[in-house]
């Protein structure tokens, strides 16, 4: 918040919930190479299966968020399901 005041980040900001958390993690897993190695090098994640997932499953999932055909808890609930079945 100290970055910006842009209306759609404080609104953001303002209603975040664990879901809401949750969905950001799984966006930046999409999008950001540097918090998915951040990620991958915890104690106690499975850095291959993390991997495979942000690989094979989580860009459909993140396209479908983004071109509207998936809402926020879905697309949380089918990234829990996908990596999951890994």
């Amino acid at each position: 918040m100290s970055h910006s005041k842009h209306p759609a980040l404080v609104g953001m900001f303002q209603a975040r919930t664990p879901l809401v958390d949750k969905a950001i993690i799984l966006a930046a897993l999409a999008i950001e190479p540097d918090f998915f190695g951040y990620v991958s090098q915890l104690d106690d994640v499975c850095a291959s299966s993390l991997s495979e997932f942000v690989a094979n499953a989580l860009p459909d999932l993140f396209q479908s968020v983004l071109n509207g055909n998936m809402g926020v808890p879905e697309f949380v609930l089918q990234a829990t399901r996908a990596y999951v079945r890994l």
